[in-house]
């Protein structure tokens, strides 16, 4: 079985009282090492008679591959596991930054941002069916979401498992670092009617100086905001002046006087 490439993103997820962020993760690999003598799982209720009542602590090692030997460790799933009928698993899944130049769940961000965050997991049997994220830590706090997984091949050991992560978490909100007002000498400094928590856009009507400004951001609650800053005089009669440049938030191109650039915010 050919095995998934490795895949992990967050993205914003706007919700009319609160942003959520999203987390997919796709390309993980748990190693179900539940043989006797296994470093990473010990049984420490045996039953009488039979498997019910059976339960086991594991801290099984997740990768980002299938081999162990060639891929980094991203997680650990930590906790236990007990036979009920059906096997109930309950354990924490604490990331690690074993190889943070290969691990990074944004593309652009180091895995450090996300060591010791965590996500609670619930659920039965280990290699098909799905499991629950009822809870999490650090960068996932108060994570909600699912788990599919799939047996991906068996070892000696035991087996190895395929994950794909996905759940969604309330968004964190950056502490705001007042720095200004910057300009000249004249005018009056401004502040946005609602405290932003992101820019959206800013769009400059220009010719020999600057004659507009308009701007779009994000307030704490999740509601977009627009404003202006215009000179005295009537707009209509610099609306001809010069280019108008469009700098969105995610660094995407825009042109102007023929030359196109990144406008990051």
């Amino acid at each position: 079985m050919a095995a998934t490439p490795f895949k992990a993103l967050t993205s914003a997820a706007s919700a009319s009282t609160m942003e959520r962020d999203e987390l997919r993760i796709s390309g993980l690999y748990l190693h179900h090492a539940y043989r006797e003598r296994s470093p990473t799982q010990l049984t420490i209720v045996r039953p009488p008679k039979g498997m019910f009542g059976k339960t086991a602590a594991n801290n099984w090692t997740i990768h980002e591959g299938p081999d162990p030997r060639e891929y980094a460790i991203v997680a650990r799933a930590q906790g236990l596991h007990l036979n009920s009928g059906n096997w109930h698993n309950s354990f924490t899944i604490v990331f690690e930054n074993d190889r943070p130049n290969r691990f990074s769940l944004t593309g652009k961000q180091p895995a450090s941002r996300f060591k010791g965050s965590t996500l609670h997991v619930m659920g039965v049997s280990v290699s098909d069916s799905d499991w629950g994220v009822v809870g999490g830590t650090g960068e996932f706090a108060m994570a909600q979401g699912v788990i599919s997984k799939k047996l991906f091949k068996q070892i000696e050991t035991g087996n190895i498992v395929e994950l794909n992560i996905y759940a969604i978490y309330p968004a964190k909100i950056p502490h705001l670092i007042r720095d200004g007002p910057v300009g000249g000498n004249g005018g009056n400094p401004f502040e946005p009617q609602y405290e932003p928590r992101r820019f959206e856009s800013i769009k400059v009507l220009s010719g020999e100086a600057v004659d507009s400004i308009e701007f779009s951001y994000i307030d704490r609650n999740g509601i977009k905001r627009t404003g202006v800053l215009r000179k005295k005089e009537d707009a209509a009669a610099t609306a001809g002046a010069g280019p108008t440049l469009l700098l969105p938030s995610r660094g995407a191109r825009t042109c102007a006087a023929a030359r196109c650039r990144e406008w990051p915010l």
